[in-house]
């Protein structure tokens, strides 16, 4: 069965519904930015796809990738301090605030994925985001 944008609304809804107790059209549609006659065309498919400006709104809000919530491509969810510490690097124009703001987002991708060993201790990452 097709991965539409209207069954990655509803899934998403039904998730959301447990962790955030978002229970009606109105409260979800305030995540995304949008008013409740925009969400139901979201649901009921009359509106084929999501625009990005309502992804990216969830995604900052919820942690849903928006590549998910528009495409359906993995990953779902985004690691929600990856994003926020990766807004401060790039919000950062000075070159020893943005190197503190490296290490800080080195250290969270690293917390989240304890498994994950390439050798290079970060360093890769941080020579990248210089």
């Amino acid at each position: 069965m097709k991965n539409t944008a209207s069954k990655r609304i509803l899934e998403m809804k039904q998730e959301l519904k447990q962790e955030l107790q978002i229970t009606s059209d109105v409260a979800f549609g305030k995540l995304a930015g949008a008013d409740k006659s925009v969400v139901g065309q979201w649901i009921s498919g009359k509106i084929k796809s999501i625009a990005p400006r309502y992804a990216y709104n969830l995604e900052d809000k919820t942690g849903y990738s928006a590549r998910w919530i528009m495409l359906g491509n993995e990953p779902k969810r985004v690691h929600i301090e990856a994003l926020q510490a990766y807004n401060m690097v790039n919000a950062t124009k000075e070159k020893v605030k943005r190197r503190q703001a490296v290490k800080i987002v080195a250290a969270i991708i690293e917390q989240n994925e304890p498994n994950r060993d390439n050798g290079d201790n970060g360093a890769t990452r941080e020579r990248q985001c210089k």
